[in-house]
């Protein structure tokens, strides 16, 4: 119980920028390996996936056990990705994170959103770009929920949740775009998120400018530094 605490308070010195740790943490998704004062190691329960804030590389030592055999680690600290690169890991890819701070958030009350069955499994797959796994998608669908936008009974966009608890697989289909539905479908998952009291955060890949405008429009906080997915 301790560790818990240690570790939320220092994880909470960057809400952003420490989104997802403080998600499993908070959502008792979290194993903690190690915690101290400056370097908090999780494992999201039942994977593989690691998750590290580590303010100082020399702490890097205290956990070298556990990464070692590691294969995908998320740093949240540019020395620490810099150490673990010359330990033969590779950079999968560099994102921001992007955290909800509010209690509430309007929404389109008159927007046509729906829970999403495995009917949608392919259409979901023939849109969503970033993942080439069908069994992940429908997974998805079963535990964690995918929302559809519907306009005139027809489907106009979808956006859910990885299994990091992280808001993502946002996509509007190309005649419907430029119309804000983007816009209506996250701030309906922030509302959704902040009413289950789960934390309300996504991650956006370096260079999505398109994404990171519509994180700001929605009130959401933009980490100062990047954010590494690693593996080997």
């Amino acid at each position: 119980m301790q560790d818990r605490v240690n570790a939320l308070s220092m994880l909470r010195k960057d809400m952003a920028g420490n989104a997802d740790m403080l998600s499993a943490i908070i959502e008792n998704r979290a194993d903690l390996l190690y915690v101290s004062a400056d370097c908090v190691l999780l494992r999201e329960k039942g994977s593989e996936l690691l998750q590290l804030k580590c303010e100082k590389v020399e702490a890097l030592a205290a956990v070298a056990k556990y990464l070692d055999h590691a294969k995908c680690v998320v740093v949240h600290d540019e020395a620490c990705r810099e150490a673990l690169l010359a330990q033969g890991f590779q950079t999968d890819m560099g994102v921001y994170q992007c955290f909800y701070p509010g209690h509430s958030i309007e929404v389109d009350e008159n927007a046509d959103i729906r829970r999403l069955d495995q009917s949608y499994l392919d259409t979901i797959v023939a849109h969503y770009h970033l993942s080439n796994d069908p069994a992940y998608i429908a997974t998805l669908i079963e535990t964690q929920g995918i929302y559809g936008l519907f306009v005139e009974n027809e489907l106009a966009g979808f956006i859910g949740s990885h299994d990091d608890g992280s808001m993502g697989l946002l996509e509007i289909f190309e005649p419907y775009r430029q119309r804000g539905y983007a816009y209506q479908l996250e701030s309906f998952l922030i509302k959704q998120k902040l009413s289950e009291r789960k934390v309300p955060y996504c991650q956006v890949i370096v260079g999505n400018d398109v994404s990171l405008a519509l994180q700001k429009k929605l009130g959401m906080e933009i980490s100062s530094s990047r954010v590494y997915w690693l593996d080997r």
